[in-house]
């Protein structure tokens, strides 16, 4: 097997190495409205329209391209931190798209954010040119974690479901021998007011009613 890193050595020597878009046929940087003459390259010698990144690829930039954009969320906005984390993810992601600088200027949104009134914050959020560029979807996600509508949906989907399980065991823990109802009715109990155990309750009901029942 060959020396991959000197393969590495010897193709940034060959192919060059660019941190930019490029032509790679004239080695120009392409912008808005070029014409190519060549393949998008960037990197070393990494055609975009010949490997297009793989999805993994795609999220390791994006989480490197988070991890270097949120610093300056929280320098310019510190209160944002002491907001739900829905909320903070709002703002995040409206910085990811649009940059700080464009953000800062929307001076009533920030303000209704910080002051605690959501619904009002979401509201003004869809009344930008910002929501009409980007659609109604995006907007309407955004609007959902400032208002923190959307952890209620979860929420909602998550106590529906743990309640159908529990009274699914409880069907379940009549059949058993009485001995044992007590014992599985008091770990169910448990698990209905720490609801991460519901696997575990969930768990172990299968295991009594395979062996007792």
């Amino acid at each position: 097997m060959f020396d991959r890193d000197k393969l590495i050595s010897d193709l940034i020597g060959e192919e060059g190495e660019r941190f930019v878009v490029y032509d790679d046929a004239t080695g120009k940087q392409i912008g808005p409205g070029d014409t190519l003459q060549g393949h998008p390259t960037v990197g070393i010698g990494h055609a975009l329209d010949l490997t297009p990144f793989t999805d993994a690829q795609a999220r390791m930039i994006c989480g490197w391209d988070i991890d270097a954009k949120t610093p300056a969320v929280y320098t310019q906005w510190p209160w944002l931190s002491t907001q739900t984390e829905p909320r903070q993810r709002g703002v995040a992601d409206l910085a990811f798209n649009m940059g700080v600088q464009k953000l800062s200027a929307f001076t009533t949104f920030l303000s209704l954010l910080k002051a605690g009134k959501f619904d009002a914050a979401s509201e003004d959020l869809a009344a930008t040119a910002w929501a009409r560029e980007v659609g109604p979807a995006r907007t309407a996600h955004i609007q959902n974690l400032i208002r923190g509508t959307l952890a209620m949906r979860r929420n909602k989907g998550r106590h529906s479901s743990l309640s159908a399980t529990v009274n699914l065991l409880n069907a379940e823990i009549r059949k058993l021998p009485e001995a044992y109802r007590p014992l599985v009715g008091g770990v169910l109990t448990l698990g209905q007011r720490h609801w991460k155990l519901v696997a575990y309750v969930a768990g172990l009901g299968c295991f009594l009613l395979g062996h007792f029942v």
